[in-house]
C-alpha cells in the first residue's frame, strides 16, 4: 500500500515540477524580443501632466524577470502563453509606431491600451529629437485578432482606416481626442460583437448614422463633439442594448425620433448643441414612460419647442437635466422637479418659460449643485432655495427678481457656494446688510444691473470676481476693505463701476489688497534687460510707468512668456477682464499662452481646460473668446516680444522718443487734461509735486529731473 501511495505522490510531484517549468517558460522568445523592440522605440518622458503619466511600466520589465507574461501591462494566455493583452496607458511614453515596430509581431494580440499617452512630437524636449507619429493603418492590419483598442489621447492625425470594419471579434473602439479627421467609414457601425464605440473629440471627423437594420450588442456610442451630421434614423431603436448614447456638439438637425423610447436601458442621452427641430412636449411624454433608467438627459442648445411636462417626476434616477437655450415656453411647475431626489444639476436657461413654486418651505432637492434658471419669469426668490445646503453655483440672472434680497439666501449653502449670479434683475436692497457676505467659498459674486442701494457688500477672502457695476450704491468704500488685515489673497477682477460712490477707490486700498499685486510689470520685465532696468524702481501704480505701458504692445511669438489670461496679447484687452466668469472657471490661472494648446501639422490648435463645464448663457460667453483668440496663430521660431508703438520698427530709440515729444504726443498730465482725461487739480508733476505737469516742465524746468 505504501509503495502505490509513494508512487501516486511521486508522479503528482513530478507533474507540479512539469507545471511549474512550463509556467517559467510560458514567454514565447520571439514575443519576449518583439517587446523588447517595442519599448525601445519609446523614451519615457515623465514631465508631462499626470492625466497622462502615472507609471512608466516599460521601466520595470527588465527588473521584472525573463518571463514577460508576469511584466507589467502585459497578459497572456494561460494555456499557449502567447501574449494576448497589452495595457501601456499612462505610461508617459512617447516614441513611434511605425511598420516595423516589434508590436505587430505580436499577432496573437487581443487587446491592446495606448491610451493617455503623448506621441505629438512638438511636446517632446528638443535634444530628444523629431520623433514620429503612430501609423493607424499599419496598427490595425497588422493585429488582426483585435478584440479590444484603446488609442485615447494618442495623437494619430490620420483618418480612421476602413480595415477597422473587418475587426469581426472587436468588442471594443475607443478614439477619444486623437486627431482623427476625414470620414468615418459606416461599414464600423454594423461589426456583429462591437459593444463600445468612442470617437468623440475628434472635430474633424465627419460622418453619419446610417440605418440599424439588426440589433446589435452596442451598449455605448459616444461621437460627442465630431463633425457627424444628418438625421438619427428612427432603427437607432434596434439598438436594444444600448445605455449610453452621446451625440451632442455635433451637426445633426431634423427631429428627435420618438422611436428612442424604445431604448429602455439608456442612462445617458446627450443631444445637446446640434440643430434638432420639432415639439419637445410630443417625444418626451412617450420618453418619460419608458426612459426611466436616464440619468443624465441634456438637450440644451437645440430648436426645440413645447412644454415640459408634470410627468417628469417619473424620472426618478434623473441626476443631470439641461433642457437650455431652446424655444420653450409655458410654465414650469417646480412641484414636478423637487420629487426628483437625486438630481445634482438643473438647467433651464434662456427659453420663454415661467417657473412657478407651490411648494412648502421645507421642500428641498438634497444633491442639487448646479442651478441655472438665467431668464426664467422667476420673480422671486424659490422658497425651495431656504433649506439647499449643498448649491455651488446657482444663476438667477435675467429672472425678472423685484425687491430685497432675504436674509435666508445668505444662510443658503454657506460652505460650498463658488458662484452666484444674480445680475440683471430688479433687486433694491439686502434684507438684512451683512458686514461680509458669508460664503466661505465663493469664488465668483455677480450682482450688476440692479437696483441696488446702500453700502457696498462686501466679498469674502476666498473671492477671484467681484461684479456689482450698474447699481445705486453709495457712501465711501467700507474702511474695513482698506485694512491690512483683509488682503483680499485672490481677488483678481473687481467691476464698481457705474454707482453713486462718492469718493473714488482710494489707491491705498488696492496696494492692501494681495493678488492686485500680481498685476505687475512681469510681461514686461521679462522682454529684455533694457526694459528691466527701465522699469525697476517704478511701481504699477506710478504715473511713469502707466505712461510708459500705454506706448508698449506685447506681441505674441511662441506663447512662452506671456500670461495667457493676465497679460493683454489680445486687441480687445485682458482675457480675464473681458471673460470674467472663464477666468473664474479656469484651471490654469497663471499658465502662459504655449500652454494652452497644441502644435497640429505645424499649426496651433487652440485648447482651453474649464474646472467645470459652461452651461446656459456662459456658453454664449465661452463662444466669444473662442472667437477672439482663434485669430491668434503662435509661431514656433519666435520669442514673445513687447514693441515700442512710437516706432515703425517696433524697436524703441532715442530718436523715436524725440520725435514724440516735438510732436506733443507724450501722454503728460497736461496733455491728458486738453483731451478731458484728467482734472486740472490732478495734473502735477509727480516729480517735484509743485508744478503742472506739461512736456515743457517735464524736459526743461523741472528740478527733480
Amino acid at each position: 500500500m505504501w509503495l502505490f501511495s509513494a508512487y501516486v505522490f511521486l508522479s503528482l510531484s513530478q507533474l507540479t515540477l512539469s507545471l511549474l517549468s512550463a509556467r517559467a517558460s510560458l514567454c514565447h522568445g520571439d514575443e519576449r524580443l518583439a517587446l523588447l523592440q517595442f519599448k525601445e522605440s519609446f523614451i519615457t518622458y515623465k514631465n508631462v501632466s499626470a492625466d497622462r503619466c502615472v507609471l512608466p511600466k516599460v521601466d520595470q520589465w527588465e527588473f521584472q524577470g525573463a518571463d514577460c507574461c508576469s511584466w507589467e501591462g502585459i497578459e497572456c494566455d494561460h494555456i499557449t502563453g502567447h501574449v494576448i493583452s497589452l495595457n501601456l496607458s499612462k505610461s508617459c511614453l512617447h516614441g513611434s509606431i511605425n511598420s516595423s515596430s516589434g508590436l505587430f509581431r505580436l499577432v496573437h494580440l487581443q487587446k491592446l491600451n495606448l491610451a493617455f499617452n503623448n506621441f505629438s512630437y512638438s511636446e517632446i524636449p528638443s535634444a530628444l529629437g523629431n520623433l514620429s507619429r503612430p501609423d493607424m493603418k499599419n496598427l490595425v492590419q497588422n493585429l488582426t485578432c483585435l478584440t479590444y483598442l484603446d488609442l485615447s489621447l494618442v495623437d494619430v492625425y490620420s483618418p480612421l482606416p476602413s480595415v477597422l470594419a473587418n475587426l469581426s471579434s472587436s468588442t471594443s473602439l475607443s478614439c477619444h481626442n486623437c486627431k482623427l479627421f476625414g470620414k468615418f467609414p459606416a461599414a464600423i457601425f454594423q461589426l456583429p460583437n462591437l459593444e463600445l464605440l468612442e470617437v468623440s473629440k475628434n472635430t474633424d471627423l465627419a460622418g453619419y448614422l446610417p440605418e440599424f437594420y439588426f440589433s446589435s450588442q452596442l451598449k455605448v456610442l459616444s461621437i460627442w463633439n465630431t463633425s457627424f451630421s444628418g438625421e438619427v434614423p428612427a432603427s437607432i431603436a434596434n439598438l436594444h442594448s444600448l445605455e449610453f448614447l452621446a451625440l451632442s456638439h455635433c451637426k445633426f438637425a431634423g427631429s428627435v425620433p420618438p422611436s428612442l423610447s424604445n431604448l429602455t436601458k439608456l442612462t445617458h442621452l446627450g443631444l445637446e448643441n446640434n440643430s434638432f427641430t420639432g415639439s419637445f412636449s410630443g417625444c418626451f411624454q412617450i420618453w418619460l414612460t419608458n426612459l426611466t433608467q436616464l440619468r443624465y438627459l441634456d438637450l440644451g442648445f437645440n430648436e426645440l419647442q413645447g412644454q415640459l411636462p408634470s410627468s417628469i417626476s417619473k424620472l426618478k434616477n434623473l441626476q443631470y437635466f439641461d433642457r437650455a437655450s431652446n424655444n420653450l415656453s409655458g410654465v414650469v411647475e417646480m412641484e414636478s422637479l423637487l420629487g426628483l431626489k437625486n438630481l445634482e444639476i438643473l438647467t433651464l436657461s434662456f427659453n420663454n418659460l415661467s417657473v412657478l413654486t407651490k411648494s412648502s418651505a421645507n421642500a428641498t432637492l438634497p444633491k442639487l449643485g448646479k442651478l441655472r434658471l438665467a431668464s426664467c419669469n422667476v420673480t422671486e426668490f424659490e422658497d425651495f432655495l431656504r433649506n439647499q445646503e449643498g448649491l455651488r453655483t446657482p444663476d438667477l440672472s435675467f429672472s425678472h427678481i423685484h425687491g430685497h434680497i432675504p436674509e435666508w439666501l445668505l444662510n443658503m449653502s454657506r460652505k460650498t457656494l463658488l458662484l452666484i449670479n444674480l445680475s440683471h434683475n430688479f433687486l433694491t436692497s439686502f434684507e438684512e446688510s451683512p458686514l461680509i457676505l458669508p460664503w466661505t467659498s465663493l469664488v465668483l459674486l455677480d450682482i450688476r444691473n440692479n437696483m441696488l442701494q446702500g453700502s457696498l457688500p462686501i466679498p469674502p477672502l476666498s473671492t477671484i470676481v467681484y461684479l456689482v457695476s450698474n447699481n445705486l450704491l453709495t457712501g465711501e468704500i467700507p474702511r474695513v476693505m482698506q485694512q491690512s488685515g483683509l488682503a483680499f489673497p485672490k481677488l483678481h477682477i473687481v467691476d464698481l463701476s457705474y454707482n453713486e460712490f462718492t469718493v473714488v477707490l482710494p489707491l491705498n486700498c488696492l496696494k492692501t489688497w494681495n493678488a492686485m499685486k500680481s498685476l505687475s510689470a512681469e510681461p514686461l520685465k521679462r522682454t529684455s534687460r533694457v526694459w528691466s532696468n527701465i522699469l525697476k524702481p517704478l511701481s504699477p501704480s506710478n504715473d511713469y510707468f502707466l505712461q510708459i505701458k500705454s506706448n508698449l504692445q506685447i506681441v505674441i511669438g511662441d506663447g512662452s512668456n506671456i500670461r495667457f489670461l493676465s497679460d493683454s496679447w489680445v486687441e480687445k484687452g485682458v482675457l480675464k477682464d473681458l471673460f470674467p466668469i472663464m477666468y473664474a472657471f479656469a484651471k490654469n490661472k497663471e499658465g502662459r499662452v504655449g500652454e494652452f494648446g497644441t502644435w497640429v501639422n505645424d499649426r496651433w490648435s487652440w485648447d482651453v481646460e474649464l474646472r467645470m463645464r459652461p452651461l446656459g448663457w456662459e456658453k454664449l460667453q465661452w463662444k466669444e473668446r473662442k472667437a477672439t483668440i482663434e485669430e491668434f496663430h503662435l509661431c514656433k521660431d519666435l520669442r514673445d516680444t513687447v514693441a515700442w508703438k512710437g516706432s515703425a520698427t517696433g524697436a524703441y530709440s532715442a530718436r523715436s522718443f524725440c520725435k514724440q515729444v516735438m510732436h506733443e504726443r507724450v501722454a503728460v498730465k497736461q496733455e491728458l487734461v486738453k483731451r478731458n482725461l484728467m482734472d486740472q487739480a490732478g495734473a502735477v508733476c509727480g516729480l517735484c509735486k509743485s508744478e503742472p505737469e506739461s512736456i515743457r516742465h517735464l524736459f526743461l524746468h523741472c528740478l527733480e529731473v
